[in-house]
């Protein structure tokens, strides 16, 4: 329990409020922290103030007390509702019950029993966030994948090439490793490895519904060299029909058995390709080596930083293909480059129509071993991460007030 129960009263009527201040002024662990006169205020002062506990009258002006509870419980879950009325109905109750409250008083209610249900609430609440945090926690140690999303402002960057590369060299390293296809218009992943039979994807996993992640194994096509490989759809019309919260889930549940994770998203910027984008650690963002790739990238990065985006977690991937220099590049883009691709048309292209990555059967060719070298630079930086000092696990738990 906290050293006070931090308590918002909401009644349209002042009188009302001024004896449930009363009536709860003796109780030495209950601080009120203000006052609303209609549930549109309260909603915002609970935004703002974050209490532990509304004390919400059902009836009122503006907003209602069933629909400010509503509103309540879906933005601010840190905050339980305590519904009180003058209407001993079993409707109202059912109401009250379906918006969200934690608990229901009539009036006339005594100081005992109104400072009690409020304990009684805030003693479940303080329970649900032990609960939530401890499984969170959890969560974390188990989920132990690096997350990866590759992204382009414009086609023909290289961007699937370095995915399924890099991808693929981590599981020849023993890394256990899965690429997903996140480019659910126009995905070419399967191509680029191979695969056949691509009817097992993102798109048929998602209509398995709920109990999509004990399927999720069966989806997972097994390349030649370790990797996992979750394909995309084999429409734009079933793309479509795939909501971006689901592409998070398969993440989360990819997280609990892969060392890497790597998301090949697409070159627009739709809610799913966000949705990815949340679901990664970092960033790499691939161009070419002109200023249209770099006024386009730039403009991605915009785009980024205006949903909320830290563009520290952004690396710059040239393909050495055009005439701008490395040190022009970077001032275009205004961020140094991560690494730089040789070009290799000849040999990327064969690649892809026989579906045979670079790193395995081109390995001297300059491409593959500038592959080899970000692959590398992927891990000794992720090993630097293990052995750097652990953060607080305060910065991991939800934000109650």
């Amino acid at each position: 329990m906290p050293d006070k129960i931090r308590v918002l009263l909401v009644d349209d009527a002042a009188p009302i409020r001024d004896t449930e201040r009363a009536l709860l002024a003796y109780a030495g662990d209950i601080e009120i922290i203000g006052e609303a006169e209609n549930g549109a205020l309260a909603v915002e002062m609970t935004r703002a103030y974050a209490p532990d506990i509304v004390l919400m009258d059902i009836q009122m002006p503006v907003q209602d007390g069933i629909e400010a509870t509503r509103r309540i419980v879906d933005e601010c879950p840190g905050s339980d509702v305590v519904i009180v009325s003058v209407q001993d109905e079993f409707d109202s109750l059912k109401r009250a019950m379906q918006a969200g409250a934690k608990e229901y008083l009539l009036k006339p209610f005594s100081s005992d029993s109104l400072v009690t249900a409020i304990r009684s609430v805030a003693r479940r609440q303080e329970k649900w966030k032990r609960v939530t945090t401890n499984a969170l926690l959890a969560d974390r140690v188990r989920s132990r994948a690096h997350v990866v999303a590759l992204l382009s402002a414009s086609g023909g960057s290289g961007k699937t090439t370095v995915a399924v590369n890099v991808a693929v060299a981590l599981a020849s390293q023993g890394k256990r490793t899965v690429i997903v296809d996140c480019d659910l218009a126009f995905g070419d992943v399967g191509a680029f490895l191979g695969f056949s039979n691509q009817r097992r994807n993102l798109h048929s996993l998602f209509l398995e519904g709920e109990a999509f992640a004990d399927s999720l194994p069966s989806y997972l096509h097994l390349h030649d060299s370790g990797l996992h490989a979750l394909l995309a759809p084999e429409s734009v019309e079933e793309g479509e029909a795939i909501v971006p919260t689901f592409i998070q889930n398969v993440v989360r549940a990819l997280r609990k058995e892969f060392d890497y994770i790597v998301l090949d998203t697409g070159t627009a910027i739709a809610e799913t390709a966000v949705a990815a984008f949340a679901a990664a650690d970092e960033w790499w963002l691939t161009g070419i080596a002109d200023l249209a790739s770099a006024k386009n990238n730039r403009r991605l990065q915009s785009v980024l930083t205006d949903i909320g985006y830290d563009l520290t977690r952004v690396r710059h991937i040239l393909i050495k293909r055009g005439a701008l220099s490395e040190r022009a590049l970077s001032q275009a883009l205004g961020q140094d480059l991560y690494a730089s691709i040789a070009f290799d048309a000849i040999a990327a292209g064969a690649a892809i129509d026989l579906g045979l990555p670079l790193v395995l059967e081109q390995k001297n060719r300059r491409a593959a071993r500038d592959l080899q070298r970000l692959t590398a630079k992927l891990t000794a930086a992720e090993r630097r991460s293990v052995r750097s000092p652990r953060r607080s696990l305060a910065q991991f738990l939800p934000k109650w007030r």
